[in-house]
């Protein structure tokens, strides 16, 4: 395990992020797939650098930046309630909606549909990093249920469902549900930080959930710099 304390190394990291994005996402428009993950790439410690969500899928901290929100999280439940304006607002139901949104990606059962489903994604993405060339809308819906005929939605996938109620994606909303995520993602890390190095496993485990939950929140930062999430 590392040698400095969990809830310290989760602060670093999670500031040497915060630079970063500062540094990287100033944006005309709204922030691709591939511009997500790209931004999301931190150097992190070698047990860091494949991360283990809740129910066993292994995945990288940008690729969560990249499918937070976008293509996992629940349609008809945004993390913040349009109603309340800000963070300081009384809204207690806003830290469950942001663990029922990332419990889409992170506790939903690994079965072998979810790790299709999950391929499919992280191909796509893939293929826009290498190429530059933003993948249709119709083929990222379709990987999340959707069914298209001739560039024409038969069925909304997840996708697109999620993309008719986006106020999580625009200031200030993208703020607080970054703020929201960001404060799970510390409480998680202190829970770290509790155990000994005699329980290594579950000092690693709670690690991982914490670097995961502040990898679903950073989408939302990240959308925080594109002018285009900008009202």
């Amino acid at each position: 395990m590392c040698s400095l304390d969990p809830s310290r190394l989760f602060l670093l990291k999670a500031a040497s992020l915060d630079d970063k994005i500062h540094q990287d996402c100033i944006h005309i428009s709204p922030l691709e797939g591939f511009e997500h993950a790209e931004t999301g790439k931190i150097k992190m410690n070698e047990e860091l650098k494949i991360l283990t969500l809740p129910n066993g899928v292994k995945i990288k901290f940008e690729e969560i930046i990249a499918l937070a929100g976008d293509y996992y999280g629940l349609p008809n439940q945004p993390i913040i309630d349009p109603a309340f304006k800000d963070i300081d607002q009384e809204d207690s139901g806003r830290h469950q909606r942001f663990r029922d949104a990332y419990n889409t990606l992170a506790r939903t059962p690994k079965t072998d549909e979810l790790q299709n489903e999950l391929d499919k994604l992280l191909a796509t993405l893939q293929k826009e990093i290498e190429t530059g060339v933003t993948v249709d809308a119709s083929t990222w819906d379709e990987i999340t249920g959707g069914v298209w005929v001739a560039g024409v939605p038969l069925k909304l996938g997840r996708m697109m469902q999620l993309a008719e109620t986006n106020y999580d994606h625009f200031l200030p909303n993208a703020k607080n549900a970054y703020l929201t995520g960001h404060q799970l993602a510390i409480d998680k890390a202190r829970e770290a930080g509790n155990y000994s190095e005699d329980d290594k496993d579950e000092q690693k485990r709670l690690l991982h959930e914490a670097f995961s939950l502040e990898a679903f929140s950073c989408h939302f930062l990240t959308d925080s710099f594109a002018s285009g999430h900008i009202r």
